[in-house]
């Protein structure tokens, strides 16, 4: 492995950066503020503690990893639709529903009368 990412300076680079309390995130992992720091000097860390850090923080630290890796690298991401896909779906969409309602509402007439 040529480069190596260091979890914990990714974490504390991100905590300095964004002013995050180091005392109330330790809290919030149930960790004592000693135990905390241990952490955040090794260069990994459990995925469980760091998906629940992503949680707390609201910020994808999977990400940052993976886009350290190289591109040819491969990966199980699902492409997001770009937003004219997404409203020409919708508009689609809304065309089928005013369809199906207007033939609902022509069957309810024909049934009242």
């Amino acid at each position: 492995m040529k480069n190596t990412i260091h979890i914990g300076k990714l974490l504390q680079d991100y905590i300095k950066e964004n002013n995050v309390s180091k005392a109330a995130l330790s809290r919030a992992l149930d960790l004592n503020s000693a135990n905390f720091e241990t952490r955040l000097k090794q260069s990994w860390i459990r995925t469980d503690i760091l998906l629940k850090i992503s949680h707390l923080l609201h910020h994808n630290f999977f990400t940052d990893i993976g886009t350290t890796l190289p591109k040819e690298f491969s990966s199980k991401q699902v492409t997001d639709k770009t937003k004219d896909e997404q409203i020409s779906a919708l508009e689609l969409e809304i065309i089928i529903l005013k369809r199906e309602r207007d033939m609902l509402s022509s069957l309810i007439s024909e049934k009242i009368k």
